[in-house]
């Protein structure tokens, strides 16, 4: 078993990672984007913690996209956000 949450395929809230000194907590709600994921497309995840987007208390993860090499947040409820 993990001993983080994992993500799974599915909806997710999607932030820069640039936005806000790099504190995925202090990102707006409004600034969260709603997207599919496929998780086993991009990686590695590495889990950051926990916060609340929209009511909805969600895992966040950190991400490098393989196509531009940035830096970003996932964040997913555990049955999708």
């Amino acid at each position: 078993m993990p001993e983080h949450p994992q993500p799974s395929s599915g909806y997710a809230y999607l932030a820069d990672d640039t936005v806000h000194d790099r504190n995925f907590r202090r990102v707006p709600d409004e600034r969260w984007t709603t997207v599919l994921i496929t998780p086993d497309k991009a990686g590695p995840w590495t889990w950051l913690g926990t916060r609340e987007i929209d009511g909805t208390r969600c895992n966040v993860w950190r991400v490098i996209e393989p196509m531009t090499g940035s830096p970003v947040w996932y964040a997913q409820s555990m049955v999708g956000c």
